[in-house]
């Protein structure tokens, strides 16, 4: 935008008029840091203080020789006294201009003070000098500078409602620093935080309100700068709007008290829409800002004000209004001048000209705003020859000071080079010391290592020759239980085919064959035990009819699903499968068997075989109590945790599943289940099948 912030009281702190009130005040705050403080030196600084508020001006030369004189008095002076020195004359070369000496002062300021930072008093003169120093960065230019000593007073700062004055003071230097920078977006929060922490700083609502006014205006000017035309005119009214709320709201308030900053605001509304090619809203807050500003004392913005207003007349056609307001600038121009500002008059005054075909005095007037551009060329060039010529100079003297910067890096590379070898030999001759002491200690632990880990290669010998022992001896007692059971079945077997013999065809001689073919599948099962197959060459398989096996099996668990009044339900298909008779026996009646097992009485139990491309599947789906939760996961191990009670009381060993599922691994199967706690259960059994 066009207007500086300083035109407004609330913008930003007035630094030189509030240190002396700053020192006061950090004064009052700090008379019991350990008693430590000489009240001579204390009643001299306020004094001095007094004395610069009362003559309105800045600390003088004098007046550094007397607080000098005053300190010198003090015994071994504490760190307030030093850093209070410090900060004083770093405002005295500040209200001189002299602005690196300043921030060197402030530095010692902050040097005395770092150590000290759990005094109260010493904390916020910290602050404050941090504060201060980064103020004087930024009017150098050294933003970075400047932003690193506004943070790390930040970082020193106490709670927000302790010290809300410090914050207020932050939250203006971050705002300055960043429109400063132009870094707009960033600006306007801090405008924003300052509008808010004000009501904590003052209890005077005329200072509220002109900090108020101030940070409304600014953050419309950030927005506007920032390219958001739309943001900056919402701000800009609600400057407007503000004021007359005051009006109404502060009956102390003086007549006219904020008629400058109205006519700013208009003056921004204005070229807010201007920039948005609004031009009838644009020519309307001209006039309300030049009919508010006309009779300020500031003639470069009301010479600014009449040449937009002439410009927007000539831009819509209103040339009476046009020459009127270039009359009363003829006065400004009428001697020579070289500038922006005349050049644009004498182009607008050819532009009227032009509108009333008056061609002479067009062609005039423009020759006259051309010989001014030429003229602002020409010194132009000659201050762009002029900083070429310096920099000419400056360039050949950072060259000669690179050079020398070189051979100085040079020579500190070859010393460091030469540090860093001898130090490496020494570290090498050190570590080559220790390794000789150490060299004996490790062999005899290695050496200890190692008997330890022969004892313990014994011990695991041993212990393997044990289970091996262990395991002949079980495989003896099952071949020994195996062959003791081969006798009474084989009896039984003889009995009951002699039976079916002698039995006319009918259900009893069905039975006694499903007897005897049960009988026949156990002795093979006891043979291979005795011959151990398993072990030895792998399981034997054949071609079965897995429907029918499945058949015979239901049929001879049917009598028992019928004690516990149970249906058994049979649906299978009759494929031919590569499989292991026996095996897959044991399998069928373990599910079957479990799922009479543990179902109530009068329920139904469903056994399902399915064909499908590449496997066959069974399914044996009960109404019975289900597996619990906590026994998922273990009921294929072989546990007794797991062996339950049937529902009629049938006992259980827990070993079944584990033996089938191992049984179904052996055919490249899959076996699983899907159960709910009280809501029955589904076995699957998944084999490979193909079809040709």
């Amino acid at each position: 935008m066009f207007i500086p912030l300083s035109v407004y009281k609330g913008s930003r702190h007035p630094k030189t008029r509030l240190l002396p009130l700053c020192i006061l005040l950090l004064l009052f705050g700090c008379h019991q840091t350990n008693g430590l403080n000489s009240l001579y030196f204390k009643n001299v600084l306020r004094q001095t203080d007094s004395t610069a508020r009362a003559e309105k001006r800045a600390y003088s030369g004098s007046d550094l020789k007397t607080i000098d004189a005053a300190l010198a008095i003090v015994k071994n002076p504490n760190p307030i006294d030093l850093g209070m020195r410090y900060y004083i004359i770093a405002n005295y070369y500040a209200a001189n201009q002299t602005l690196d000496t300043a921030a060197i002062y402030a530095d010692s300021s902050v040097f005395v003070l770092k150590n000290h930072l759990l005094d109260t008093a010493c904390n916020n003169l910290y602050i404050l000098v941090n504060l201060y120093k980064g103020e004087c960065d930024e009017k150098l230019q050294k933003f970075d500078a400047a932003l690193y000593a506004y943070t790390i007073a930040k970082m020193a700062m106490p709670a927000a409602a302790e010290k809300p004055v410090l914050l207020r003071r932050y939250y203006n230097d971050m705002s300055g620093l960043y429109y400063h920078q132009g870094n707009f977006l960033k600006a306007i929060p801090y405008y924003k935080l300052n509008t808010g922490i004000m009501p904590a700083c003052s209890k005077n609502t005329l200072e509220i309100a002109e900090v108020t006014v101030g940070n409304l205006y600014n953050t419309g000017d950030c927005f506007g700068k920032a390219g958001f035309g739309d943001s900056a005119y919402y701000y800009f009214n609600a400057t407007l709007n503000y004021i007359e709320n005051c009006k109404k709201r502060i009956p102390e308030m003086p007549k006219g008290y904020f008629e400058s900053s109205r006519a700013v605001a208009y003056g921004n509304l204005a070229e807010t829409r201007w920039r948005q090619h609004n031009i009838k809203e644009a020519e309307m807050y001209f006039v309300k800002c030049y009919a508010t500003y006309q009779f300020a004392d500031d003639q470069f913005y009301l010479r600014y004000l009449r040449l937009s207003l002439a410009g927007i007349y000539l831009q819509t056609k209103q040339t009476k209004k046009a020459h009127a307001i270039l009359q009363l600038l003829s006065h400004s121009f009428d001697s020579p001048e070289i500038s922006a500002s005349s050049q644009k008059y004498y182009t607008l005054l050819s532009d009227y000209y032009y509108s009333l075909n008056q061609l002479p005095a067009a062609n005039q007037a423009l020759q006259h705003a051309g010989g001014i551009a030429d003229s602002i060329k020409k010194r132009d060039r000659h201050f762009v020859a002029t900083d070429i010529a310096l920099a000419s100079e400056n360039s050949e003297q950072k060259n000669i000071n690179a050079l020398l910067t070189k051979d100085n890096a040079l020579k500190k590379g070859y010393l460091l080079a030469g540090i860093t070898a001898a130090l490496l030999v020494f570290l090498f001759a050190v570590l080559f010391a220790v390794y000789l002491k150490r060299k004996s200690s490790y062999i005899k632990k290695l050496s200890f290592l190692n008997t330890e880990l022969n004892h313990q290669n014994h011990d695991l010998q041993k212990t393997m020759d044990s289970l091996e022992q262990s395991h002949t001896e079980n495989k003896h007692i099952t071949r020994s239980i195996a062959h003791d059971l081969k006798n009474p079945i084989s009896a039984i077997r003889t009995m009951v085919h002699s039976m079916a013999k002698n039995e006319r065809d009918g259900t009893g001689r069905e039975s006694l064959e499903l007897i005897e073919t049960t009988c026949v599948e156990s002795i093979s099962l006891i043979r291979d035990l005795l011959s151990q197959k398993t072990d030895e060459s792998g399981i034997h398989k054949e071609l079965v009819d897995i429907g029918r096996l499945i058949e015979q099996c239901i049929e001879l668990f049917q009598s028992k699903a019928s004690e516990k009044k149970q249906q058994l339900k049979l649906q299978v298909d009759h494929p031919v499968v590569m499989l292991n008779r026996q095996n897959i026996w044991r399998v069928v009646s373990n599910i079957v068997n479990n799922a009479i097992k543990f179902s109530p009485e009068n329920s139904d139990i469903s056994v399902r075989l399915e064909r499908m491309e590449d496997f066959v599947l069974l399914s044996v789906h009960d109404k019975g109590i289900g597996i619990p939760g906590y026994l998922k996961d273990k009921i294929f191990s072989v546990s007794a945790e797991k062996s339950r009670a049937g529902t009629a009381g049938e006992a259980s060993y827990g070993m079944g599943l584990s033996i089938s599922q191992q049984i179904i691994e052996d055919h490249n199967g899959r076996l699983w289940f899907e159960s709910e706690a009280g809501n029955g259960c589904a076995f699957y059994v998944e084999l490979p099948y193909h079809s040709n």
